[in-house]
């Protein structure tokens, strides 16, 4: 699950990204992971000189730092992080078109 969403933060973060886990839950073919980008060692990440800032697509002043969150799909032997936030400063995944499908993992937004 981690190796699916790693390439998206270091597309914004940069690359030599390790996460920490916060909360990772699985239901059947379901995920959801809640984590925190560091940099090998542990470092934190300075987040101004990120490729997603300097692209612009990522704005550091309105980020909730580089806090991960996830919900995933398992296709076949392999994880797909099919929605994601880094930085999110809203609870984004509290949409109620994800219960359909992501009810399981996400009980608090929808009512499991």
């Amino acid at each position: 699950m981690l190796d699916a969403i790693r390439p998206h933060v270091e597309w914004t973060l940069g690359p030599r990204v390790i996460v920490v886990v916060d909360d990772l839950r699985v239901s059947g073919d379901d995920g959801f992971a809640s984590l925190q980008a560091k940099r090998p060692g542990g470092g934190e990440i300075d987040l101004e000189t990120t490729p997603g800032a300097r692209r612009g697509g990522f704005d550091p002043q309105m980020s909730d730092g580089a806090s991960v969150q996830a919900l995933l799909q398992r296709s076949g032997r392999v994880w797909v992080a099919t929605h994601h936030a880094i930085g999110a400063t809203d609870v984004w995944r509290a949409w109620v078109a994800f219960c359909p499908v992501w009810a399981a993992v996400l009980p608090e937004t929808c009512g499991n």
